[in-house]
Protein backbone atom coordinates (compact mmCIF):
# COMPACT_ATOMS: atom_id res chain seq x y z
CA UNK A 1 0.00 0.00 0.00
CA UNK A 2 1.21 2.93 -0.68
CA UNK A 3 2.30 5.29 2.23
CA UNK A 4 2.60 9.16 1.79
CA UNK A 5 5.16 10.90 4.04
CA UNK A 6 5.00 14.56 3.44
CA UNK A 7 8.60 16.36 4.97
CA UNK A 8 7.10 19.53 6.22
CA UNK A 9 6.41 19.70 9.78
CA UNK A 10 2.75 20.01 11.37
CA UNK A 11 3.05 22.95 13.92
CA UNK A 12 1.44 22.80 17.14
CA UNK A 13 -1.27 25.49 15.97
CA UNK A 14 -2.30 25.60 13.08
CA UNK A 15 -2.75 29.11 10.93
CA UNK A 16 -4.54 29.70 8.18
CA UNK A 17 -1.68 28.82 5.51
CA UNK A 18 -0.96 25.96 8.05
CA UNK A 19 -4.48 24.68 8.05
CA UNK A 20 -4.09 24.57 3.98
CA UNK A 21 -1.14 22.99 4.38
CA UNK A 22 -2.29 20.14 6.44
CA UNK A 23 -5.53 20.16 4.34
CA UNK A 24 -2.96 19.44 1.30
CA UNK A 25 -1.55 16.91 3.10
CA UNK A 26 -4.36 15.03 4.10
CA UNK A 27 -5.86 14.77 0.47
CA UNK A 28 -2.28 13.27 -0.77
CA UNK A 29 -1.88 10.56 1.89
CA UNK A 30 -5.98 9.89 0.71
CA UNK A 31 -4.43 10.47 -2.80
CA UNK A 32 -1.91 7.44 -2.48
CA UNK A 33 -4.18 4.82 -1.05
CA UNK A 34 -6.78 5.61 -3.96
CA UNK A 35 -4.08 5.08 -6.48
CA UNK A 36 -2.70 2.63 -4.59
CA UNK A 37 -5.88 0.62 -4.46
CA UNK A 38 -7.44 1.82 -7.90
CA UNK A 39 -4.58 2.66 -10.14
CA UNK A 40 -4.24 6.44 -11.43
CA UNK A 41 -6.30 5.85 -14.53
CA UNK A 42 -9.44 4.45 -12.78
CA UNK A 43 -9.17 7.05 -9.48
CA UNK A 44 -11.57 9.96 -9.44
CA UNK A 45 -11.37 13.05 -7.93
CA UNK A 46 -14.44 11.92 -6.00
CA UNK A 47 -12.67 9.38 -4.33
CA UNK A 48 -9.98 11.12 -3.33
CA UNK A 49 -12.28 13.93 -1.55
CA UNK A 50 -13.73 10.91 0.07
CA UNK A 51 -11.15 9.17 1.68
CA UNK A 52 -9.71 12.51 3.29
CA UNK A 53 -13.25 13.35 4.02
CA UNK A 54 -13.55 16.53 2.80
CA UNK A 55 -15.92 17.83 -0.31
CA UNK A 56 -14.54 18.00 -3.72
CA UNK A 57 -14.59 21.18 -3.84
CA UNK A 58 -11.78 21.21 -0.74
CA UNK A 59 -9.64 19.05 -3.49
CA UNK A 60 -10.00 21.78 -6.33
CA UNK A 61 -9.45 24.48 -4.33
CA UNK A 62 -6.22 23.04 -3.73
CA UNK A 63 -5.17 21.25 -6.92
CA UNK A 64 -6.20 22.08 -10.17
CA UNK A 65 -6.32 18.80 -11.45
CA UNK A 66 -6.43 14.73 -10.41
CA UNK A 67 -2.71 15.13 -13.02
CA UNK A 68 -1.64 17.53 -10.47
CA UNK A 69 -2.53 15.54 -7.47
CA UNK A 70 -0.26 13.00 -9.01
CA UNK A 71 2.88 14.76 -9.57
CA UNK A 72 2.46 16.34 -6.07
CA UNK A 73 2.82 12.98 -4.80
CA UNK A 74 5.89 11.83 -7.24
CA UNK A 75 7.64 15.09 -6.53
CA UNK A 76 7.43 14.34 -2.63
CA UNK A 77 8.83 11.00 -3.69
CA UNK A 78 11.82 11.78 -5.45
CA UNK A 79 12.69 15.18 -2.46
CA UNK A 80 12.13 12.10 0.00
CA UNK A 81 14.21 9.41 -1.61
CA UNK A 82 16.63 11.94 -2.97
CA UNK A 83 17.52 13.13 1.19
CA UNK A 84 17.59 9.49 2.10
CA UNK A 85 20.27 8.50 -0.78
CA UNK A 86 21.95 11.48 -0.38
CA UNK A 87 22.26 10.99 3.03
CA UNK A 88 23.43 7.45 2.99
CA UNK A 89 26.13 7.62 0.26
CA UNK A 90 27.68 10.60 2.53
CA UNK A 91 28.30 9.05 5.49
CA UNK A 92 31.96 9.21 6.91
CA UNK A 93 34.06 6.50 5.80
CA UNK A 94 36.34 5.24 2.55
CA UNK A 95 34.69 4.73 -0.74
CA UNK A 96 33.58 0.96 0.01
CA UNK A 97 31.59 1.91 3.16
CA UNK A 98 29.99 5.08 1.27
CA UNK A 99 29.06 2.84 -1.36
CA UNK A 100 27.58 0.06 0.84
CA UNK A 101 25.45 2.39 3.04
CA UNK A 102 24.52 4.01 -0.31
CA UNK A 103 23.54 0.15 -1.71
CA UNK A 104 22.08 -0.37 1.70
CA UNK A 105 19.62 2.37 1.45
CA UNK A 106 18.74 1.97 -2.08
CA UNK A 107 18.12 -1.75 -1.67
CA UNK A 108 15.55 -0.94 1.40
CA UNK A 109 13.80 2.26 -0.37
CA UNK A 110 13.08 -0.26 -3.63
CA UNK A 111 11.44 -3.18 -1.50
CA UNK A 112 10.03 -1.12 0.93
CA UNK A 113 8.23 1.11 -1.42
CA UNK A 114 7.86 -0.76 -4.62
CA UNK A 115 3.68 0.12 -5.03
CA UNK A 116 5.50 3.77 -5.68
CA UNK A 117 7.23 1.93 -9.04
CA UNK A 118 4.10 0.55 -9.90
CA UNK A 119 2.19 3.86 -9.90
CA UNK A 120 5.47 5.37 -11.59
CA UNK A 121 5.04 3.16 -14.34
CA UNK A 122 1.80 3.58 -14.68
CA UNK A 123 2.48 7.28 -15.39
CA UNK A 124 5.13 6.52 -17.89
CA UNK A 125 2.58 4.94 -20.08
CA UNK A 126 -0.12 7.66 -19.21
CA UNK A 127 2.22 10.51 -19.67
CA UNK A 128 2.73 9.26 -23.86
CA UNK A 129 -0.58 10.63 -23.94
CA UNK A 130 -0.95 13.59 -21.57
CA UNK A 131 1.57 16.37 -22.22
CA UNK A 132 0.52 17.72 -18.65
CA UNK A 133 2.24 14.60 -17.01
CA UNK A 134 4.82 14.35 -19.32
CA UNK A 135 6.12 17.71 -18.49
CA UNK A 136 5.65 16.82 -14.95
CA UNK A 137 7.95 13.97 -15.09
CA UNK A 138 10.41 15.41 -16.90
CA UNK A 139 10.92 18.31 -14.13
CA UNK A 140 10.66 15.66 -11.46
CA UNK A 141 13.59 13.66 -13.21
CA UNK A 142 15.63 16.52 -14.19
CA UNK A 143 15.65 18.12 -10.19
CA UNK A 144 16.55 13.91 -9.12
CA UNK A 145 19.41 13.97 -11.53
CA UNK A 146 20.44 18.01 -10.67
CA UNK A 147 20.17 16.69 -7.43
CA UNK A 148 21.75 13.14 -7.52
CA UNK A 149 25.10 14.97 -9.60
CA UNK A 150 25.92 17.83 -6.67
CA UNK A 151 26.21 14.67 -4.21
CA UNK A 152 28.44 12.72 -7.01
CA UNK A 153 30.36 16.32 -6.97
CA UNK A 154 30.57 16.94 -3.05
CA UNK A 155 31.61 13.16 -2.53
CA UNK A 156 34.11 12.65 -5.31
CA UNK A 157 35.54 16.34 -3.99
CA UNK A 158 36.04 15.11 -0.27
CA UNK A 159 37.23 11.62 -1.46
CA UNK A 160 39.84 13.62 -3.99
CA UNK A 161 38.70 11.61 -6.93
CA UNK A 162 37.48 12.29 -10.08
CA UNK A 163 34.73 11.31 -12.66
CA UNK A 164 35.48 9.41 -15.36
CA UNK A 165 32.20 11.24 -16.95
CA UNK A 166 30.08 14.32 -16.51
CA UNK A 167 28.48 14.06 -12.43
CA UNK A 168 25.47 14.94 -14.60
CA UNK A 169 25.43 11.90 -16.98
CA UNK A 170 26.00 9.24 -13.99
CA UNK A 171 23.38 10.40 -11.89
CA UNK A 172 21.12 10.05 -15.09
CA UNK A 173 22.73 6.51 -15.71
CA UNK A 174 22.39 5.93 -12.05
CA UNK A 175 18.59 6.71 -11.68
CA UNK A 176 17.95 4.93 -15.05
CA UNK A 177 19.75 1.82 -13.65
CA UNK A 178 17.71 1.81 -10.66
CA UNK A 179 14.13 2.55 -12.42
CA UNK A 180 14.69 -0.58 -14.78
CA UNK A 181 16.22 -2.92 -12.04
CA UNK A 182 12.65 -2.04 -10.32
CA UNK A 183 10.74 -2.57 -13.29
CA UNK A 184 12.12 -6.09 -13.88
CA UNK A 185 11.87 -7.32 -9.80
CA UNK A 186 8.12 -6.01 -10.38
CA UNK A 187 7.40 -8.93 -12.86
CA UNK A 188 10.30 -11.46 -11.74
CA UNK A 189 11.02 -10.81 -7.88
CA UNK A 190 12.65 -14.47 -7.43
CA UNK A 191 15.92 -13.56 -10.15
CA UNK A 192 17.61 -10.73 -8.00
CA UNK A 193 18.58 -11.48 -4.75
CA UNK A 194 18.83 -9.05 -1.94
CA UNK A 195 22.16 -7.71 -2.74
CA UNK A 196 21.98 -7.69 -6.39
CA UNK A 197 20.99 -3.65 -6.82
CA UNK A 198 23.61 -3.03 -3.89
CA UNK A 199 26.48 -4.78 -5.09
CA UNK A 200 25.85 -3.58 -8.80
CA UNK A 201 25.18 0.01 -8.22
CA UNK A 202 28.88 0.07 -6.03
CA UNK A 203 30.33 -1.86 -9.13
CA UNK A 204 28.93 0.93 -11.31
CA UNK A 205 29.78 4.15 -9.05
CA UNK A 206 33.28 2.44 -8.50
CA UNK A 207 33.71 2.25 -11.84
CA UNK A 208 33.08 5.97 -12.61
CA UNK A 209 35.92 7.71 -10.60
CA UNK A 210 39.32 7.72 -10.52
CA UNK A 211 42.33 9.06 -8.12
CA UNK A 212 42.44 12.84 -8.83
CA UNK A 213 45.05 14.03 -11.13
CA UNK A 214 46.86 17.24 -9.55
CA UNK A 215 47.03 20.09 -12.28
CA UNK A 216 50.67 20.18 -13.94
CA UNK A 217 51.31 16.56 -13.22
CA UNK A 218 52.10 14.69 -16.25
CA UNK A 219 49.41 11.71 -17.99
Amino acid sequence: MLKYRSQARRPARLTREAKKQETRRRLLAAAAGVFAARGYHRATVDEIAEAAGYTKGAVYSNFASKEEILLSLLEDLARSWCTAIADAYSVEGDVQTRLRKGGETLTRLTEHEADWFLLLAEVWSESARNAQLRRGLAAMYQDARTKAADVITRQLAELQLEPLLPPAEIATLFIALTDGFVLQKLVDPKRFGRGFLANGMGAFLAAMMRPARHKGKSE
